[in-house]
């Protein structure tokens, strides 16, 4: 059974054995707002007071996980809960960057943007690539190296399959002519003449002498004494010493104020998030109070006006039809007319339509009756009491006249929430699933932010 809280409609599967016929007192775990719930077709919820909020039977918390939506391009969907299993198919190759991912159903967003995916999606695309290379590594085949001898002989095998005698191996090219080397020409006649000596080669020059060591006792003569050492090593202790003196003088110092000034503001920002969100728990404390203590004298009043009229159950009458409980009659448009006249004085539209409500929401749908029926009597041109009377019939179990009540309501306004919920709620008691499905949808196309668009949605899934 689909319950839902009023106060801050989060929404519960409550085990039907558990509710009874009296109903059950049940408390919310979001807003901890006791109320009770009774089996019906339809489900409603009732404010208690604070005496009754002891026997209440907490409601089991809301599911903390959501079904996430992948749609792959042909039109194939899949229905996850956790990340670990998509991670799983990214993996298996049962989804890839093309596919998409939706929670609501509305937006969709390709899994290939997401970049908590793109790790995933490397590793497969990674290892398909190393596949391919092993797969062309084994599909290579060791060819023998090719020589002039292979070749020769490939030739020399053709040659011998060529038997006809009208073809014959082409001769082979004709090698370049290379022309004949000229005669040396005789440089040389006589005996004056004879072949010169290579000149003598110059001595290289000798390299310089390598130079003499250094000694260090030289060297500090020679720059003082060792007076460079001692400068190196003081200007050394000032360095550290004034790097050491401003860390712990100023840079220390300085960066703890900032730290004990930040945390001295985040004490005082949760401080007064806390006291803001106190003052708002008390107001809503005391808005809450003021409607219960409202809607209780509303219903004192409704249920001593109604001992006033005689009774709730006898003395309201309805246009000719079919007969409802003692005294009560519904014709096809369920249109209530209240016996006695004229509204008593000061009574207005507005007094009888909140009596009804609160003889409706205190479960006396027959007593409701006769205030819806005099208020629209008053105002014939509003849909709220007609709307009322519906839902009265609706609890009472008359189906065909409460159907009847809510076709009157849409005549009127065609657009009214609780006109087409109610519609929607009574063809599916009846069993008219396709017809349950229809008036569910025109409420979310004309109210698709309305307080009854997730029942509505919840209701269409089921029903499908």
């Amino acid at each position: 059974m689909d319950v839902r809280c009023p106060r801050c409609q989060s929404e519960y599967e409550l085990d039907e054995a558990r509710v009874t016929d009296d109903g059950v007192t049940v408390k919310c775990s979001e807003c901890q707002h006791v109320f009770r719930v009774k089996k019906k077709s339809l489900v409603m919820t009732l404010p208690v007071r604070e005496d009754q909020a002891i026997a209440s039977a907490p409601l089991p918390p809301t599911a903390g996980h959501r079904e996430w939506r992948v749609r792959q391009p042909n039109g194939n969907t899949y229905l996850c809960r956790e990340l670990t299993t998509l991670q799983k198919w990214i993996i298996e190759g049962k989804v890839t960057r093309d596919d998409e991912i939706s929670l609501t159903g509305e937006t969709w967003k390709r899994l290939g943007d997401i970049p908590e995916l793109a790790s995933f999606f490397q590793v497969v695309e990674d290892a398909a690539k190393g596949r391919a290379y092993e797969a062309i590594r084994a599909s290579q085949v060791d060819l023998p190296a090719i020589t002039p001898q292979v070749l020769a002989n490939q030739g020399k095998g053709l040659t011998d399959t060529w038997k006809e005698p009208r073809f014959s191996v082409p001769p082979p090219p004709p090698a370049p002519s290379v022309p004949p080397p000229e005669p040396l020409k005789e440089t040389i006649k006589g005996p004056a003449f004879s072949t010169p000596l290579p000149p003598e080669p110059k001595p290289l020059p000798r390299p310089p002498p390598p130079p003499e060591p250094i000694d260090e006792k030289e060297l500090e003569k020679a720059v003082g004494g060792g007076g460079m050492k001692w400068a190196v090593l003081i200007f050394g202790g000032l360095l550290i010493g004034g790097g050491a003196g401003y860390y712990f003088g100023f840079y220390e110092p300085e960066q703890k104020a900032k730290a004990e000034a930040e945390r001295v503001a985040k004490e005082r920002a949760a401080a007064a998030a806390a006291e803001e969100a106190r003052v708002k728990a008390e107001q809503e404390a005391a808005r809450q109070k003021a409607e219960d203590e409202a809607r209780q004298r509303a219903l004192e009043a409704a249920q001593a006006d109604a001992g006033a009229d005689g009774g709730a159950d006898a003395g309201v009458e309805v246009d000719a039809g079919v007969v409802v409980d003692a005294g009560v009659t519904v014709d096809a448009g369920v249109k209530a007319v209240a016996s006695g006249g004229g509204p008593p004085p000061g009574k207005s539209y507005d007094y009888y339509l909140e009596r009804g409500d609160a003889l409706r929401d205190a479960e006396k749908p027959q007593a409701a009756l006769n205030f819806y029926g005099k208020a629209a009597d008053l105002k014939p041109d509003r849909v709220e009491p007609v709307v009322g009377r519906g839902f009265a019939l609706f609890d009472m179990g008359q189906m065909l006249q409460a159907e009847a009540s809510f076709e009157q309501a849409l005549r009127i306004n065609s657009k009214y929430g609780p006109a087409i919920m109610g519609m929607a709620e009574v063809q599916k008691a009846q069993g008219k699933k396709a017809k349950a499905i229809e008036y569910y949808q025109r409420y979310l196309d004309e109210h698709p932010t309305g307080s009854e668009a997730n029942v509505a949605k919840n209701a269409i899934e089921r029903l499908k």
